[in-house]
């Protein structure tokens, strides 16, 4: 709902999360002075960014959470420069690497990289790597709400952190699959690993129809010429 706050801005209220915001309107003057702009030593600060959109002797307006316009820009300024992006937890808590990685502390490297390469060539029989591998997404497709080829593309992605060279046929062969999804992180696996073998593989994926699978098969092929040089 909107309405007219004590301070002449517009008051909105959302009704799913029962908090009003305040927003006041910003002089013109003042907006097309907002600009970022370095300082002398070539960085943005966090005091920097404050003062060139809330001038020192601006008042201090409160908005409905009681902290000042001022407060306010500062509390955004402190995430300027922004951070590079970080690995970002699955929805099972975990990284898909971390989870991985735990599986082969439960059962051994060997029998993970075994049971991904069985995956790969289609046999689904082991629900619990599934599930390791794809998170509770693995449950969705197990009950038929989606293709079974996730399968074979989270055996692919868990061969990115589990591998030995026994794997290195059934990676080459899936970068045939059917699906794109499982060609293109096949040859991620073949340049994560250097697989020798793959060569001709990442020379065929530059011609596939999905951009994607051409970019992976490109760097595979870097990867692998420049091992050989």
């Amino acid at each position: 709902m909107k309405g007219k706050d004590r301070f002449g801005g517009t008051a909105v209220r959302d009704a799913s999360a029962s908090v009003t915001t305040t927003s006041t309107e910003v002089p013109r003057s003042v907006a097309s002075e907002a600009t970022l702009s370095a300082t002398s030593s070539g960085t943005v600060t966090r005091s920097s960014v404050t003062s060139l959109i809330v001038p020192a002797g601006a008042p201090a307006l409160a908005g409905a959470s009681g902290r000042s316009v001022r407060d306010l820009v500062a509390a955004v300024a402190t995430s300027w420069p922004p951070r590079q992006a970080e690995a970002v937890p699955s929805k099972w808590g975990v990284t898909p690497r971390q989870s991985v990685e735990a599986e082969c502390g439960l059962r051994g490297a060997g029998v993970v990289v075994s049971g991904c390469v069985d995956i790969l060539e289609g046999r689904y029989t082991d629900e619990k790597l599934l599930l390791a591998l794809g998170g509770p997404t693995a449950r969705y497709v197990l009950d038929g709400h989606e293709g079974p080829y996730w399968f074979r593309v989270w055996a692919a992605r868990g061969l990115l952190y589990a591998w030995n060279e026994t794997a290195a046929a059934a990676v080459i062969q899936a970068t045939a699959d059917e699906a794109w999804r499982v060609r293109e992180m096949a040859a991620k696996v073949i340049a994560r690993h250097r697989v020798g073998d793959g060569i001709e593989a990442a020379v065929r994926l530059r011609e596939d129809p999905v951009a994607r699978v051409r970019a992976a098969g490109e760097r595979a092929l870097i990867v692998l010429t420049e091992a050989r040089a």
